[in-house]
């Protein structure tokens, strides 16, 4: 996963930050509501993960879960809600 800068009088996009390498595949990315952590989800294996966002809008860290996520056996998408 990459993010791209885009050159403001050319157009042309450019790497921003480091590259995260997902394990496997990847299905689905989004962000939670104020974009400060991206959820990955993988169908095989399926999985999700989930990265900060760093304050310059790069990828971040994974961020260790205090228990497994249960994505089902082929997980396809992941959503945010408020809580």
């Amino acid at each position: 996963m990459t993010a791209l800068r885009v050159d403001s009088g050319s157009g042309a996009p450019s790497a921003h930050g480091e590259p995260i390498d997902p394990p496997s595949r990847l299905i689905h990315m989004t962000t939670d509501i104020p974009s400060r952590y991206l959820l990955v989800a993988f169908s095989n294996p399926s999985g999700i993960r989930v990265y900060r966002v760093n304050p310059d809008a790069a990828p971040g860290a994974e961020v260790a879960q205090s228990a497994p996520i249960d994505p089902g056996t082929r997980c396809g998408s992941a959503r945010t809600i408020a809580s």
